[in-house]
């Protein structure tokens, strides 16, 4: 009998402590912003005396059932779908029930979505156009635009403000004033139906901030007879506009081009007496030409063939003002005297001299030959035979 009962005593302690069911904390409260699906919002938290594995299912009577998903075994919430806060419920809730395989407990988990800026401003219209010619005033309003955004709630929703692409290469003309697209600077397209466009930007005050894009179609009219005269507004820079840096730039490149085969070319002429070489020269022509180039132009120092050049010029003239010299000391003296440069006209010279005149004393009638020694030439190379080539003068008294 004792042993019956403690039989019964022990089974009945067993499901005591076996009999434990799990506890969930209810209720409980997520909060989130719209998100894709995927994306784990929250977790189901639960707990066992037992330290049973518990088991996490959905129960009927949700209201977001369909759109929310829980991982049996870590209680992971997740949304089973993309969820738009601007087409579904802010709030939602899920009945989840938590079991350790003996009992079951039950909890409703209240999720509520936020707002998220998903959504990028559109304009009113993709594309827009006008006409505008370089008669144009300066501040007039082309456009009127608007756009508008599919977030809910501010300020994802608000437009934060409109913006001309200025990467653009025709933005440079216009600008932005509220939702008022004005001319900024005149245009110098030229006329003929010519169609130029660029892109203009809206922001929203989102975070982050969304943008979105339209373009703008600009058609040049035809030319009218009408003029007007514009100026540029203070403080006009004339290098804003992405074409004239790059005409600029062209420019310069080529005049500097053109400058380095001016030098180019003097300097071969300088050199080699021509601009432009028949054939390449070799290496040790290059450097010759350097070398001559930089003795004259940046030592001052002649080359040898231009100082020969110059030598043979100083010796002439020193020649010619001998020979001038000694032709003023001639008339000068008023006696003429007759070159003689052969041999046999100094021979019979000197018989007319000794012929009646054996005292040695020149009487009149008599013929008195001088010999004269040449000047001496400057270069060796040029010396003669002195008893073939002296000049000899004679004197009539």
């Amino acid at each position: 009998m004792m042993a019956l009962i403690a039989c019964c005593l022990l089974s009945f302690m067993v499901q005591i402590s076996s009999g434990a069911a799990p506890t969930a904390i209810s209720p409980q409260t997520i909060s989130t912003p719209e998100a894709p699906s995927g994306t784990v919002i929250g977790t189901v938290v639960a707990s066992d005396a037992d330290n049973d594995i518990l088991t996490y299912v959905k129960a009927l009577g949700g209201t977001g059932n369909s759109f929310i998903s829980i991982d049996p075994s870590t209680g992971k919430i997740s949304l089973s779908q993309n969820y738009d806060f601007e087409t579904m419920l802010a709030s939602i809730n899920v009945i989840v029930k938590v079991d350790d395989s003996t009992s079951t407990a039950t909890t409703t988990i209240s999720i509520t979505f936020s707002d998220y800026n998903d959504n990028t401003p559109v304009f009113s219209s993709s594309t827009y156009s006008f006409m505008a010619g370089a008669n144009e005033t300066l501040g007039k309003a082309f456009l009127n635009v608007s756009a508008t955004d599919a977030d809910k709630t501010s300020p994802n929703k608000d437009i934060s403000r409109y913006i001309v692409n200025t990467s653009d290469e025709n933005a440079e003309y216009f600008n932005f004033n509220g939702t008022q697209l004005y001319l900024k600077y005149p245009i110098d397209k030229p006329y003929g139906l010519v169609s130029w466009s660029f892109r203009i930007y809206v922001i929203d005050r989102g975070s982050p901030a969304l943008t979105g894009t339209a373009t703008v179609i600009v058609t040049t009219p035809q030319s009218t007879t009408t003029t007007t005269t514009t100026e540029a507004p203070a403080g006009y820079d004339w290098f804003t506009s992405s074409y004239n840096v790059i005409l600029f730039g062209a420019t310069v490149a080529v005049c500097a081009l053109a400058l380095g085969l001016a030098i180019v070319c003097f300097w071969r002429w300088h050199s080699f007496g021509t601009c432009i070489p028949a054939s390449c020269p070799t290496f040790t022509e290059c450097r010759g030409s350097c070398r001559r180039t930089c003795l004259y132009t940046c030592l001052k120092m002649e080359p040898e063939d231009i100082l020969d050049k110059k030598r043979e010029r100083r010796r002439r003239r020193k020649r010619k003002e001998r020979k001038e010299k000694r032709e003023k000391n001639d008339q000068k003296s008023g006696q003429s005297f007759e070159l003689v440069n052969s041999q046999s006209q100094r021979k019979d010279a000197v018989g007319i001299a000794s012929k009646g005149n054996t005292a040695g004393r020149a009487s009149p009638g008599d013929v008195l030959v001088v010999p004269v020694a040449s000047p001496r030439p400057d270069d060796l190379s040029e010396r003669m035979d002195p008893e073939q080539y002296r000049p000899m003068f004679r004197k009539k008294f």
